[in-house]
């Protein structure tokens, strides 16, 4: 079921960089979708696997692809196939979206959330969230939708990238939710654990070398030296709290720094990172 459905992405999405719907991808649904049912363990198979689906691909699709979950008739039609008369669980974040809306007021962006009804602007926004499984309050703007999403995207994997043009409010996003979720530390969100605070470590892997940022082996002395990136990861591992920490590089995207992310072995003991 889930390969077929990642079938019908490919021929129906447009063709982007980052959208996977490869082994990887079924991989993550596959796992995501444990987690749903042993957080409900009498949900039903197919809304299970629908959530699952729409928590790993939605965050990520273009506003052209949304039409996939709350579209036309001919579009909904796609999923309709193969989920016929399953409707998408529908989760509710109003806890963590009012925190959200109190952190934007508190920097002044109150204007990203105050949508007034005027053409119905607001009614399209509540019936689109509502048919992609969001239960959230009237009048929620685009970017805390995004905000909401990717809470959702930090929840079923372990790393993830934000990507859009200068200025499009990436930084922002990671910057508020992280500031939300701080605020309601302890209250019960909806897998059922507690939210827990949120620390950042922020930096620009284009400022400096790969081996200040990761680490390196000196030739010479046949010595390793810890980057800032692997520094910090040993550093969070060393703390029992159940904080979560985000190691952000916050920059430009570079083949370089990426593939040396993705290839680096950082702990070479078998150190596990616990949050």
């Amino acid at each position: 079921m889930i390969t077929n459905v990642g079938l019908k992405f490919i021929k129906t999405t447009n063709h982007q960089d980052h959208y996977d719907f490869g082994m990887r991808a079924v991989k993550t649904v596959i796992l995501v979708a444990g987690n749903l049912m042993r957080q409900n363990p009498d949900g039903g198979e197919r809304e299970t696997v629908l959530r699952a689906l729409r928590d790993v691909n939605v965050p990520k699709f273009l506003a052209d692809d949304l039409l996939l979950f709350n579209g036309s008739i001919y579009h909904k039609r796609i999923i309709s196939d193969l989920f016929p008369k399953v409707e998408i669980p529908v989760v509710d974040y109003g806890i963590m979206e009012q925190s959200i809306r109190s952190m934007l007021s508190k920097r002044g962006y109150d204007d990203l959330f105050n949508i007034r009804n005027a053409k119905g602007v607001t009614s399209v926004l509540l019936s689109s969230s509502v048919e992609m499984g969001y239960l959230i309050e009237e009048g929620v703007g685009d970017f805390i939708f995004k905000i909401i999403q990717l809470y959702e995207t930090t929840v079923v994997r372990h790393g993830l990238m934000l990507v859009g043009p200068a200025g499009s409010g990436k930084t922002k996003c990671y910057e508020i939710l992280k500031d939300a979720l701080t605020a309601i530390r302890g209250k019960i969100a909806p897998d059922g654990f507690p939210f827990s605070t949120v620390h950042t470590f922020v930096v620009n892997p284009k400022s400096i070398t790969m081996g200040q940022l990761y680490g390196e082996f000196d030739l010479d002395t046949h010595e390793w030296t810890d980057g800032i990136l692997s520094s910090l990861v040993r550093a969070g591992i060393a703390v029992e709290d159940m904080d979560r920490r985000w190691y952000v590089f916050d920059g430009p995207v570079d083949a370089v720094w990426i593939e040396n992310m993705n290839t680096l072995v950082i702990l070479s003991r078998g150190e596990q990172p616990s949050s």
